[in-house]
């Protein structure tokens, strides 16, 4: 792959200059690619010292996510009744967003921006305290100098990064001061706990702008590329729980025997946190079910593996694969009569006279099934 931009040539234009380009496998290509449009909306695009070109837009333009805007001042007494509007923590014990007032102006409506961030998530018991990592980067305007060395004003990033405690065993709601007064913190953490049965804890943890917007220049109060990363004092143990875990109790979450089977069926598939306004990714070890590490996320990503069917088994011996047997056929119970079980691989002879709930009951109560 190749990272140098390509320029025109005499009078031959860039998209027909020939290219050269270093081997690379389809994954690194990928790779690169989501980088590159990470880059692109995300952002920074130039590196975290970043510097844009003389009379280009500021990053309030350049950038689409991964931003929170200041708290806009009140006009009159209709915004002021909105200025709180995405501020504080506003959600359930579960993380939900909270719900938009039933008083919008047309006005507020076209400013709307999020001002906050954050997750949920569940400790285990004996944690009482955990880091808390904030980042964003802060643009200002600075003086550079241009091709004709003529001193220009114009956008540059700096990139904040504070690493803060926050203790579960204390207050039950309350801040953790970033930027400004330490007592009205114009950027802080918002922290709740809520005690669990179990000493598990539910924590809510939001970044919240509460900046006031200028007149001018208003990029320089909004945060970009916000994030938050969670972990024990250590940075290593495993202290976030799983939300609703299948091999907690599958019997005691439904007795359809297809919801059943489904939870045993993703039972690996966790999810360790709630994200508000933005998306969580936890990091775990193998075999383990309790998470290490949160991070939220602006453009979340999954890796989904490649199911491939078995080749020359003999649990596949006689299927008719061939499309047109299949349609020629008109014995379709004697072709689609056996069935593999998803646990130990061994054939389940059905008839046609089977349900479907009868054909699910059989693969969830298999003998040799993880979840029996």
């Amino acid at each position: 792959m190749s990272n140098e931009p390509v320029k025109a040539t005499g009078d031959v234009p860039a998209w027909q200059v020939p290219q050269e380009f270093t081997e690379a496998s389809s994954y690194q290509v990928r790779d690169a690619l989501q980088q590159i449009i990470e880059d692109d909306l995300l952002g920074p695009w130039n590196g975290s010292l970043e510097s844009f070109a003389p009379k280009a837009s500021g990053p309030g333009d350049r950038y689409l996510v991964g931003k929170l805007g200041p708290r806009e001042v009140a006009k009159s007494a209709a915004d002021a009744s909105l200025g709180g509007l995405d501020s504080e923590l506003g959600g359930d014990v579960n993380g939900d967003d909270g719900e938009l007032p039933d008083l919008l102006t047309p006005q507020n409506a076209g400013r709307m921006w999020a001002s906050s961030m954050g997750l949920s998530f569940a400790v285990i018991a004996g944690i009482d305290k955990l880091s808390v990592t904030a980042s964003w980067g802060r643009y200002t305007k600075s003086e550079a100098l241009d091709e004709a060395g003529v001193s220009r004003r114009v956008w540059s990033r700096e990139p904040v990064s504070l690493e803060k405690e926050v203790a579960l065993d204390g207050a039950a709601s309350y801040r953790v001061p970033l930027q400004g007064d330490g007592t009205q913190p114009d950027v802080f953490l918002a922290v709740e706990v809520r005690q669990q049965a179990g000493g598990l804890r539910v924590v809510e943890l939001a970044l919240v702008n509460a900046q006031e917007e200028p007149q001018n220049n208003k990029d320089t109060v909004w945060l970009f590329q916000a994030q938050l990363t969670v972990v024990a004092l250590d940075g290593a143990q495993a202290v976030f729980a799983p939300v609703d875990d299948p091999l907690d109790d599958i019997a005691a979450h439904s007795e359809d025997p297809e919801e059943q089977h489904l939870r045993l069926l993703y039972r690996n598939e966790l999810r360790h946190a709630n994200g508000r306004n933005v998306a969580v990714h936890a990091e775990v070890h193998d075999g383990e079910r309790h998470a290490h590490r949160l991070e939220t996320r602006w453009l979340p990503y999954c890796d989904v593996p490649a199911t491939i069917a078995l080749q020359d088994s003999e649990q596949l011996a006689g299927l008719v694969l061939s499309m047109d047997a299949l349609g020629a056929t008109t014995k379709r119970a004697s072709v689609l009569q056996t069935k593999l079980c998803p646990w130990c691989g061994s054939r389940i002879e059905v008839s046609a006279k089977t349900t479907d709930g009868e054909r699910r009951r059989i693969l969830l109560y298999c003998a040799n099934s993880e979840g029996a």
